[in-house]
């Protein structure tokens, strides 16, 4: 009994030497039907397919046109079910490649909050190479638009990437720093705050920064490479201003007034966070002011 056989259409010249072949190498013909001269239906058992497709090559074109036998149904399952896995992988490996993230495109001026914006997508598990939704750009979405300076942004998924725009507001020049160069120290300073937006933070907040020391860098590190770009950021600090005050009085708490209202003129206008006094001699007396100060870049 033969469990599963296939037909084949066979396209060709001297049928007799085809068959004389296959008696040759042991395949057993089933059953023949004869089209007309040059075409021919054979069946043969399925085990010997190989030999068939061998003893065909270069002299008959053949096409599987059915497969028979008991176990036909069990095969042509088995076939389709392979197909529908395969179908299955394949769809299931897109959707998986489609959504792993490959990096942000910067519209607008996103590209000034990139340092902000890498950030967001840190704390919101976005990583390279990794699977993302629409969801989890929501969630930076949401934490970019409680910026005070940022007016609108959009964040989608296109692809393997983030395409970020960003439109930013109006902010006073005393508040935002843009450069393209680094943020470095006219003076000596306690970092108060410091926010990058774009570019890289080199000191942090608390930070004692000597004059001529860099504060914040044009430029982040990717891969090992170190890339230029817009310096943007908010940076407060702490500076101590010293003022020299001459008197012919006694020293009491009018002249010590009078000291501090012609440091505070001296100073110009800022915010006072505190100030001390300190006797030099019998007519100088050092008033030492820490007030707070805007770094404005330009």
């Amino acid at each position: 009994m033969t469990f599963l056989t296939k037909t084949f259409l066979v396209t060709g010249k001297n049928r007799k030497m085809l068959l004389d072949r296959l008696k040759t190498k042991g395949v057993r013909v089933l059953k023949l039907k004869i089209l007309d001269e040059k075409r021919a239906k054979f069946t043969i058992d399925s085990k010997d397919t190989l030999k068939f497709f061998a003893i065909c090559k270069n002299s008959w074109y053949n096409v599987l046109v059915n497969i028979g036998g008991i176990c036909a149904p069990f095969y042509i399952c088995g076939k389709k079910a392979i197909i529908i896995v395969f179908a299955i992988l394949f769809f299931a490996l897109s959707f998986f490649c489609d959504n792993l993230y490959f990096g942000n495109v910067y519209q607008g001026d996103a590209l000034y909050y990139r340092a902000v914006i890498e950030k967001s997508f840190e704390d919101a598990g976005i990583k390279k190479n990794e699977v993302f939704s629409q969801n989890k750009l929501d969630q930076v979405n949401k934490r970019l638009s409680a910026e005070s300076s940022v007016a609108f942004i959009s964040i989608q998924k296109r692809g393997n990437k983030a395409i970020i725009y960003l439109k930013r507001s109006v902010i006073e020049p005393k508040k935002m720093v843009t450069l393209n160069h680094d943020l470095v120290a006219e003076q000596d300073m306690v970092i108060l705050n410091i926010t990058v937006y774009s570019g890289t933070a080199v000191v942090s907040k608390g930070s004692f920064v000597k004059k001529g020391e860099v504060i914040a860098s044009a430029s982040y590190l990717l891969k090992e490479e170190i890339i230029s770009c817009p310096l943007v950021c908010e940076v407060n600090a702490e500076c101590t201003f010293e003022y020299i005050y001459e008197h012919n009085a006694t020293l009491d708490d009018g002249v010590k007034a009078n000291a501090l209202a012609m440091a505070k003129f001296k100073l110009g206008d800022y915010d006072v966070r505190s100030f001390d006094f300190e006797e030099l001699g019998k007519n100088k007396l050092k008033v030492t002011i820490k007030y707070e100060k805007s770094l404005i870049g330009g």
